[in-house]
């Protein structure tokens, strides 16, 4: 995992970088996650209220060995997204 988070006065950037892949007795699987956003502090007291928006590729991957056969399925997930983060 790779991430950064930066704050400048009420402007919010980053990106993340996920992923792992493992295998185990005929089954491999692989994830990826990428993720850059923007975003805006509305309120920054004791509950702090962000408008978010950014990009998201996610990727998953399995291949399933079995005595009869095998199973491969990948699914791919991109676009852009928004939203609003609440803390508290």
């Amino acid at each position: 995992m790779l991430a950064l988070g930066v704050r400048y006065k009420r402007f919010l950037y980053g990106f993340n970088i996920n992923g792992i892949s493992a295998e185990f007795e005929g089954v491999q699987v692989t994830y990826s996650d990428y993720k850059i956003d923007l975003g805006y502090r509305v309120i920054d007291k004791r509950v702090k209220f962000d408008i978010v928006g950014g990009y998201r590729l996610v990727n998953f991957f399995t291949d399933v060995k079995y005595s009869d056969g095998r199973v491969v399925s990948t699914i791919g997930l991109e676009g852009p997204f928004r939203g609003v983060n609440i803390a508290y």
